[in-house]
């Protein structure tokens, strides 16, 4: 049975991610990371290939099997931010894995429980839930592109964490996206370009479902 987390009910506060929740990085695709969000000029052509730009923006619900658990098992141990010619790829690594990742355009981000909007760089709201988390500080920052202007995140309440990506797209409306869970990583991939068929940021509200 799919479980959609109230967005608006987790008593926790927010923070920006930095290297101090562990590493974040920007890389160009070749392997090398840069400081600061600035991709290195690339020599050669990369190692392994994009594929084609993602373009769906709908929410989406992807679960893992055999990976975290209710209990809140899993930490984040890592943030690392890929800069690709076609999209941006943003790493979430937890040691122990998440079961379930929740991801759904909001108008905002907002401060769980009394509602608040969170400031969050980039004109597009790409809000991320993770299942079975366990408790921590998500203190920090992890480095930007172009595409991908702010990571920020809340705590964990009740073995979920709540991720914000500030993004900003070129053309009019949001970029595509997917979401994949693969051992103990999230990738999340957004487009540089709007997608055609995308509706306007923020359309989808808290109450829709996932998946």
């Amino acid at each position: 049975m799919k479980r959609r987390p109230a967005l608006v009910a987790f008593a926790v506060a927010s923070a920006l991610l930095t290297s101090g929740c562990g590493q974040g990085t920007v890389e160009d695709g070749s392997g090398r990371s840069t400081p600061g969000g600035e991709a290195a000029p690339s020599a050669g052509k990369s190692s392994a290939p994009p594929s084609a730009a993602p373009a769906d923006v709908t929410p989406r619900t992807v679960e893992a099997r055999e990976q975290g658990d209710a209990g809140g098992a899993a930490k984040l141990s890592s943030v690392k931010v890929t800069r690709l010619p076609a999209y941006d790829r943003v790493r979430f690594t937890f040691d122990g894995g998440v079961s379930q990742v929740f991801a759904e355009y909001m108008d905002a981000l907002r401060e769980p429980g009394r509602g608040r909007t969170i400031d969050l760089k980039g004109e597009h709201k790409l809000v991320l839930v993770f299942v079975g988390v366990a408790r921590q500080d998500p203190a920090g920052r992890a480095d930007t592109t172009d595409t991908v202007r702010e990571v920020r995140a809340t705590g964990v309440f009740e073995g979920e964490m709540i991720v914000g990506l500030g993004l900003d797209s070129e053309g009019e409306g949001p970029a595509g996206y997917r979401v994949e869970v693969k051992g103990d990583s999230v990738t999340v991939e957004v487009a540089h370009r709007a997608s055609p068929s995308g509706s306007p940021s923020g359309s989808p509200s808290a109450s829709s479902s996932a998946g």
